[in-house]
């Protein structure tokens, strides 16, 4: 799946080499993905892939949950943090909600790209967004 999103074009940045295993991939960009962070917090917010179960404590939180499970419309975020994620494309995104915000305007197939922008000390969705069009 991560191939037909977007991975190949990763891959083929390192060289015609890597299709055929890890070896042109440096070893540093290797530890640095496989060091990332399942979700991150701030005061306000949880910044995760796809979902954070409203049920769970955070350290509990099941892999496959935060990297593969969508959000429905009327889901919300996490107590009283907001929820940024991505997952669930949509082209003429991003979906803004009242305890979640849904970033993934689906660069891949849309050419857009769009970043929020947060303050720790403000709660909430995003102060800005910025567009990066491709």
């Amino acid at each position: 799946q991560w191939l037909a999103n977007g991975g190949d074009v990763a891959l083929d940045s390192y060289g015609p080499e890597v299709r055929q295993g890890t070896a042109g991939i440096p070893a540093s960009h290797r530890a640095f993905i496989g060091a990332l962070p399942l979700f991150f917090t701030d005061a306000q917010r949880v910044y995760v892939h796809a979902y954070v179960d409203p049920d769970l404590p955070l350290a509990a939180q099941d892999e496959r949950t935060l990297l593969w499970r969508r959000y429905g419309d009327l889901d919300t975020g996490y107590g009283d943090r907001h929820v940024v994620h991505g997952h669930t494309p949509y082209p003429n995104g991003p979906r803004l909600y009242r305890h979640r915000t849904n970033l993934d305007c689906g660069a891949v197939f849309s050419g857009r790209l769009v970043i929020g922008v947060f303050d720790d000390a403000i709660p909430g969705g995003p102060l800005d967004l910025i567009e990066v069009n491709g």
